[in-house]
């Protein structure tokens, strides 16, 4: 009986030796997950979500934690009054257009960049599927889209861009445009939500006569707004209505191999 009691007593003694280990333990396990997030969040350049992580500094261990597992990053931000989502490979930053992500060829790689951009009011801006039908039904930004994706032109030299008038269709927008970029491997995507109101207050109205100047010069401010924000160091910007509704696979490549600054193309209505 003396020799139980004896070991429970000695028992007894060590628990607090054992609480001061666990603790300690704790505390070394938190200090070292401060110190890793601290360190990912320096080789990841800080508050730039865009910025890579410095592949001659990171720890190769820490590589993977530091860049997300497709290589896309995105960033949302407002510049001035506009909303501005953008979408390109984490180590497009920095280096402009030309350092976009790697193409399949040599070949693809020394061709120009190219920007496709568009501005729009909302998804009723983007035509009718099918107009020979007796009640024509809406395109839609996604039949607008698939049109774009038939061009001949290499996705990994092109970037996608797009200017919204309408808030609520916004989100809509950067969904659909994010699944083609992401979808054929484009170099960027940039989607800018601006309002500047031409006031019409009937869109039935906008092709009269007597609402062409106030009309186009808002269409004017909008564009000037749309390449200031989504230009960035491509060779070649190409402008697509919205309610344009087929086009040659081959547009943006003429229009590239053509060598002119400007160059336009002839529509049929």
């Amino acid at each position: 009986m003396g020799m139980r009691m004896t070991r429970v007593c000695s028992f007894s003694y060590l628990l607090p030796f054992w609480s001061v280990m666990s603790l300690l333990l704790h505390f070394i396990t938190l200090t070292l997950v401060l110190w890793l997030v601290t360190r990912m969040q320096e080789d990841d350049g800080g508050a730039d979500p865009f910025a890579p992580p410095d592949a001659s500094t990171a720890r190769p261990w820490l590589r993977p934690l530091l860049r997300p597992p497709d290589d896309w990053c995105f960033q949302d931000l407002m510049i001035g009054d506009a909303s501005v989502h953008r979408l390109e490979r984490c180590w497009h930053h920095g280096g402009g257009a030309r350092h976009g992500p790697l193409c399949p060829s040599a070949k693809d790689a020394a061709r120009p960049a190219a920007l496709i951009l568009t501005i729009a009011l909302n998804n009723d801006s983007f035509g009718l599927a099918q107009q020979q039908e007796e009640v024509p039904s809406l395109r839609g930004i996604d039949g607008f889209l698939e049109m774009l994706s038939q061009q001949d032109y290499p996705p990994c030299r092109t970037s996608l861009g797009l200017l919204v008038s309408d808030a609520e269709f916004y989100p809509e927008a950067v969904r659909s445009l994010e699944r083609l970029v992401r979808g054929r491997g484009m170099a960027r995507l940039v989607v800018i939500n601006k309002t500047i109101t031409t006031g019409i207050s009937d869109q039935a109205d906008r092709h009269d006569d007597s609402f062409q100047r106030q009309r186009r010069t808002t269409l004017a401010r909008l564009r000037n707004v749309a390449v200031s924000i989504a230009l960035d160091g491509e060779d070649a910007v190409l402008w697509v209505d919205s309610d344009i509704t087929s086009m040659p696979n081959t547009t943006l490549s003429t229009l590239i191999d053509s060598g002119k600054d400007v160059v336009t193309t002839i529509t049929k209505g």
